[in-house]
C-alpha cells in the first residue's frame, strides 16, 4: 500500500487469512464486482504435483518471464526415466517441463467445450467443483486459472506471483440500513446502476454480533435494523464520486428501494470503519460454536 498499490481481492476474513488460502479456494470479497477473484489476478504458480515434480503454472500473459534464473539439469542426475526438457533451480528441485501435461488438457477442454459452456452457471460467483471457465482461451491455456480454488487436490503451492492493482485516490462510502432483509437485497439491483467498486450485505446476526463487539456502533445502526449494505464507488476525482453517490440515492429513492437511514462517508477513516464491520464479525462467525 505505501506504493499505491494492493492485492485486490479482499475477503471479509483478510486480517486473518493468507495468501496461500486465497489461492487454494478462490477467494473474492466484496470488490469483487470491480475486480474479480482471486484467479483473475494470478501470474504464476509454482506446485508440487504428486510424483514430486515441480510445476510452473503461468498465465499466458507473462509465460515470457518463464525461462529467467534457470539453471540446466544436472548430467548425472536421473528421475523416473523422464526423457522431457525439466531443468533444476539450482535450489528447491527439478521442473517439469509440463509440455505433455498441456498437450492433455488443451485436447480435454476443447473436446467437452460444450459441455463447459452449458454447465456455467448464471451467478457472478462459481464456488463448485473445480473452475475450468476460461482455463483455454484462444488456444491459450491458463494452468494458474486451472489451480486456483483446487483446494490443494492437485497439487501443494510453493510460490506464488501476484498481480497488483492502483489503489483509488478518490471515493467513498455507503451504509445503508433497511428494515427488511428482502429490501437490501432488492436494492442491490438499482445499486449496480452506479457502478460501484464494492458491495457487502449484512443480515441482523451480524450487525447484532457487531454491535456487541463495539458498542459505539449503536448510535448508527439501530437495533430494529434488519440488514445493511456497504457500498464503495470511486472515481477520477471528489466531484465525480459525490455524483456517483447522488446517483445510487436517486435511484434508490425512484424505485422505491429506499432504506430507512443513510449514512454518507467521503473520508478513509469513516470509510475504513463501515467496513470493519464485516472484517470484523466474519470471523467471529467461525469462531463460534
Amino acid at each position: 500500500r505505501r506504493f499505491g498499490r494492493q492485492f485486490a481481492p479482499d475477503p471479509a476474513g483478510a486480517d486473518c487469512t493468507t495468501v496461500g488460502s486465497m489461492v487454494a479456494i478462490n477467494a473474492a470479497g466484496s470488490r469483487s464486482l470491480r475486480y474479480g477473484s482471486t484467479r483473475d489476478h494470478l501470474r504464476h504458480i509454482e506446485a508440487v504435483l504428486a510424483n514430486g515434480m515441480i510445476m510452473d503454472a503461468w498465465n499466458p500473459k507473462f509465460r515470457s518471464m518463464a525461462h529467467t534464473a534457470r539453471k540446466p539439469v544436472p548430467t548425472n542426475f536421473r528421475t523416473n526415466q523422464n526423457h522431457d526438457d525439466s531443468y533444476h533451480d539450482g535450489e528447491n528441485g527439478i521442473h517439469t517441463d509440463n509440455s505433455e501435461l498441456n498437450h492433455q488438457l488443451i485436447s480435454l477442454l476443447r473436446q467437452n467445450k460444450k459441455l463447459i459452456d452449458r454447465c456455467q452457471p448464471r451467478s457472478r460467483r462459481d464456488r463448485s467443483g473445480f473452475l475450468l471457465t476460461g482455463v483455454l482461451e484462444q488456444d491459450r491455456l491458463d494452468l494458474a486459472k486451472l489451480l486456483c480454488g483446487s483446494e490443494g487436490t492437485l497439487s501443494i503451492f510453493t510460490e506464488l506471483t501476484l498481480a497488483t492493482v492502483a489503489i483509488p485516490q478518490h471515493r467513498a462510502a455507503l451504509l445503508l440500513l433497511f428494515d427488511h432483509l428482502e429490501s437490501a437485497a432488492m436494492a442491490v439491483m438499482e445499486v449496480l446502476e452506479g457502478f460501484p467498486s464494492a458491495c457487502d450485505l449484512l443480515d441482523r446476526r451480524l450487525l447484532a454480533l457487531a454491535r456487541e463487539s463495539d458498542p459505539t456502533l449503536e448510535a448508527f445502526i439501530p437495533p430494529a435494523t434488519e440488514a445493511a449494505l456497504i457500498v464503495e464507488l470511486d472515481g477520477q476525482d471528489d466531484h465525480e464520486v459525490r455524483e456517483k453517490v447522488k446517483l445510487v440515492i436517486n435511484r434508490l429513492h425512484l424505485a422505491d428501494r429506499s432504506p430507512f437511514q443513510i449514512h454518507e462517508a467521503f473520508k478513509d477513516d469513516l470509510i475504513e470503519r463501515f467496513w470493519k464491520l464485516p472484517r470484523t464479525v466474519v470471523p467471529m462467525l467461525y469462531r463460534m460454536k
